[in-house]
């Protein structure tokens, strides 16, 4: 059993559904779901729901500081930051703790990723973590409030975002959590350990099921949502260069695919899925319920790699 945490701050009602599908499947396999929240919306889902008031402190203190260096809406992006701030006080209270985008879903042995780090160490992906105790995201926290304390710090920061193509703001600097990760990475190399989009594909640690970055895709001519086959509950996905089915241990339902979740989670029918070829850039779903046999079975014939196995 694990602890799973999800951190939902001032999202629309419109999303709850997104959130309640992973709280669900992460209580459905066994795991106790905690929400870090400014919501009521979830005391039925029978999670533990933490109030974000509780990490007030160290919420209001970096808040004071943030500047505002982002393409995306400015609550958006400092509740991105302002989670890590609940995630390390939070750990005072439970310790060993997997820190969980709310549009993931989990699978059996996900656990399995501690086999990859010190109890010291974290991961460099903002949307999937693990810590023991607040000791590594304690010190995260300090190099995010160093860089916004001072506007050098700061300035060099946007340098280095900037060389390393990671700014996607077309009107300025770009400055977001996950890439103040990855430069922590770069200056704390003892702290982290790798498990970005491609490290992370190749354990079975999915970053976007929208994309195939090597496995195989339901559109192959715009490498375009993942194909996942099902064995017993997990789900394994083909890669292209070898034609071995890698399994996977969570699945991340990127932007337009967030509907699709349920149809994934261990409570629902799967969806047998078609991707309509005259789609536009986003290409739309076209689903049919199957009731039986629903899922696309694991080829009898499949090579099955699990990479932490």
């Amino acid at each position: 059993m694990a602890n799973v945490v999800f951190y939902h701050y001032a999202a629309k009602p419109s999303r709850d559904a997104v959130l309640e599908t992973a709280i669900h499947h992460a209580l459905n396999t066994g795991h106790t779901a905690y929400v870090i929240t400014n919501t009521n919306r979830f005391d039925h889902t029978g999670a533990q729901v933490v109030p974000t008031s509780n990490f007030s402190k160290g919420i209001d203190d970096f808040e004071k500081l943030y500047v505002h260096l982002s393409p995306t809406r400015y609550d958006f992006e400092l509740h991105c930051f302002t989670r890590w701030f609940a995630y390390r006080d939070f750990l005072d209270q439970v310790q060993d703790a997997y820190f969980i985008d709310r549009d993931i879903l989990v699978y059996d042995g996900f656990e399995d990723c501690t086999k990859l780090k010190r109890p010291d160490q974290m991961f460099d992906t903002a949307w999937f973590n693990h810590a023991y105790d607040n000791r590594v995201i304690a010190r995260f926290c300090d190099y995010m409030t160093n860089c916004y304390r001072d506007p050098g710090v700061l300035d060099d920061m946007c340098r280095r975002i900037d060389e390393a193509g990671w700014n996607k703001n077309p009107n300025g600097a770009h400055v977001a959590d996950m890439l103040l990760l990855y430069l922590f990475a770069e200056d704390n190399p003892d702290a982290i350990v790798s498990l970005k989009q491609n490290t992370g594909a190749k354990l079975g640690f999915d970053s976007n099921i929208n994309v195939g970055y090597g496995y195989e895709t339901h559109d192959a001519d715009r490498n375009f949502l993942k194909k996942v086959y099902w064995d017993d509950g997990i789900p394994y996905v083909r890669q292209l260069s070898s034609n071995d089915f890698v399994r996977a241990r969570t699945l991340h339902f990127q932007g337009h695919s967030k509907p699709l979740m349920k149809y994934y989670s261990e409570t629902e029918d799967m969806l047998r899925i078609q991707v309509n070829p005259n789609a536009g850039w986003w290409p739309q779903i076209e689903t049919e319920i199957e009731k039986s046999n629903g899922r696309f079975p694991l080829p009898e014939t499949a090579k099955t790699i699990d990479p932490l196995g």
